[in-house]
């Protein structure tokens, strides 16, 4: 289940499983099926790599037979074959963008290999809990995508001056759109709440991309219009 701790992944031995995944933050609550696997595929290896929950659920069709493959399994076999770890955070990362292409409105009005040139502009950034990642009212440097873990937006109190958080974005959120669309200084604060791997692209790409592409346009000035 969606946020529930990651203890094993499973291989699918026979049958059929979907995936599923409620929407991102910014968007109304509502399932999102990802995808469905089949004979040969895997899945859990993400929480139980990065030690965070779940980022899906994951429901039988009909039948299937599953080989469950427990934390201490995996850690006996990579401290053995130490090639193991590396390619499997590879494929857990892999199976991140993949889920982040499927379900993003950043990326839906493009085609796939759209998709692959505009993820190819984006620079990967791992941050550790507490990393402060935007600085109220400073200036906004491009645009963040969370691919995993989480983030709480603070601001600060006018009346008080006290900080407060007012939101918490996930995987699958953007954020820092608000102040490259209106040219202002950042409204927020943005700091980690857990382990995050994000996705940023500079300021100017993405006035030349929100520029080029209508849809993308609209999509963030509905979300700027909805966070103020």
């Amino acid at each position: 289940r969606e946020g529930d701790p990651g203890s094993a992944f499973y291989f699918v031995a026979s049958g059929e499983v979907r995936v599923f995944a409620n929407a991102a933050a910014s968007a109304p609550a509502r399932a999102i099926e990802r995808t469905h696997l089949l004979e040969g595929s895997l899945f859990g290896e993400v929480a139980l790599l990065t030690e965070q929950p779940r980022t899906a659920s994951v429901q039988v069709v009909g039948e299937a037979d599953l080989l469950e493959v427990s934390r201490a399994a995996v850690a006996e076999l990579t401290a053995a074959v130490p090639a193991l770890a590396e390619r499997l955070d590879q494929f857990a990362r892999e199976r991140l963008l993949k889920n982040l292409l499927a379900s993003s409105p950043l990326f839906k009005p493009f085609d796939h290999q759209q998709q692959m040139d505009l993820i190819r502009r984006f620079e990967g950034i791992d941050v550790l809990p507490g990393t402060v990642i935007i600085q109220e009212n400073a200036v906004g440097q491009g645009l963040f995508v969370i691919l995993l873990g989480e983030v709480e937006v603070i601001r600060a109190d006018d009346i008080e001056g006290q900080a407060g958080a007012v939101a918490r974005l996930r995987a699958g959120d953007v954020f820092g759109e608000m102040s490259l669309l209106d040219d202002r200084p950042t409204s927020a604060t943005v700091r980690a709440v857990t382990p995050a791997t994000l996705l940023f692209l500079g300021r100017d790409y993405f006035r030349r991309l929100v520029g080029a592409v209508p849809a993308l346009k609209q999509y963030f000035q509905e979300l700027s219009r909805s966070r103020r």
